[in-house]
């Protein structure tokens, strides 16, 4: 991992000779999950976005598309921010 900042997070890999850069939601389970009866995930647990999550949870970019992988951590952390900045007491305030 090259950078996490609550739970979006920045992977660089380098795979089969290819360098991607991979930008990820963390995605927390909600409940057990199993498949044919064996435990892959406890609730609470973290994980990677499902793939039908991927382009809304997670983004795959080439080695030349660097700049818009840290641009889309940068974007994706400036979110959470906002998000983790309104509380409760916020609610009806005018």
């Amino acid at each position: 991992m090259a950078k996490r900042t609550g739970n979006v997070c920045l992977f660089h890999r380098k795979a089969y000779g290819e360098t991607t850069y991979e930008v990820i939601i963390v995605q927390i389970a909600k409940k057990d999950q199993s498949v044919k009866g064996r435990l892959i995930a406890k609730a609470g647990d973290e994980r990677y976005p499902s793939p039908s999550q991927w382009g809304i949870a997670g983004w795959t970019y080439s080695a030349s598309q660097s700049n818009e992988a840290e641009q889309r951590f940068q974007e994706q952390e400036e979110k959470q921010v906002a998000m983790n900045s309104f509380t409760h007491s916020d609610w009806g305030r005018k």
